[in-house]
């Protein structure tokens, strides 16, 4: 069982691109972070997962990024602390580089308007294909989170019994291996807008043996 996590709002003005950048999050991180922890519960129960006293294993990873890697920790505090639950949280988490928003080079931290005379709205037109400037492009983003998801899968099918497998990232990779999984075109991705705190089951496509 795979479980995708968006992180929590940023305090950052609005039209910010802030993409491989780390930022701060918002004042009200620990209660959108409970809201986050609540949600999980939610879904866990309505899975079985850890209501049966089977104790399911659950590995938590995430982007190195501090907006995630904050919401990561607390959520495997409160998991392995919870009463609720039968979870076995597996050892310390996993931070993975492939897990980080696309980098916008030369924009980060800039505004989108700032860019527009800058190259922003060419690229706009041809986001598809077309790398920002000393950054990413869209396919790029798209084959990193996709190789994480497929060496995760590779690796819960090598291991005996079942677990959960908690991501906590961004939306751009969010909607990637939402893409992945549904077998919809790139340009399809942006079909889901996940919001900030949000949690997505991920079902992976099943692989014959």
């Amino acid at each position: 069982m795979i479980v995708l996590v968006r992180h929590t709002r940023v305090a950052v003005p609005p039209g910010t691109i802030y993409g491989h950048s780390d930022v701060q999050l918002a004042a009200s991180f620990v209660e959108e972070a409970e809201a986050v922890v609540e949600g999980l519960k939610r879904l866990l129960n309505e899975h079985g997962k850890g209501v049966d006293g089977a104790h399911y294993p659950v590995n938590i990873h995430g982007s190195p990024l501090s907006r995630c890697s904050r919401l990561a920790s607390h959520i495997r505090q409160r998991l392995g602390s919870s009463s609720e639950l039968a979870l076995a949280i597996q050892g310390p988490i996993s931070f993975d580089d492939r897990l980080r928003e696309m980098n916008f080079g030369d924009w980060e931290n800039q505004t989108w308007l700032g860019i527009r005379d800058a190259g922003g709205e060419t690229w706009g037109d041809n986001w598809e294909t077309q790398a920002t400037p000393n950054g990413e492009s869209f396919p790029q983003l798209f084959e990193r989170t996709c190789a994480f998801l497929d060496a995760l899968i590779a690796v819960t099918e090598a291991r005996t019994g079942d677990s959960v497998e908690v991501v906590v990232t961004h939306s751009g990779v969010i909607r990637c291996l939402h893409a992945h999984v549904n077998g919809l075109a790139r340009r399809e991705a942006f079909s889901l807008s996940p919001e900030f705190g949000s949690v997505h089951l991920l079902k992976p496509p099943h692989r014959a043996n």
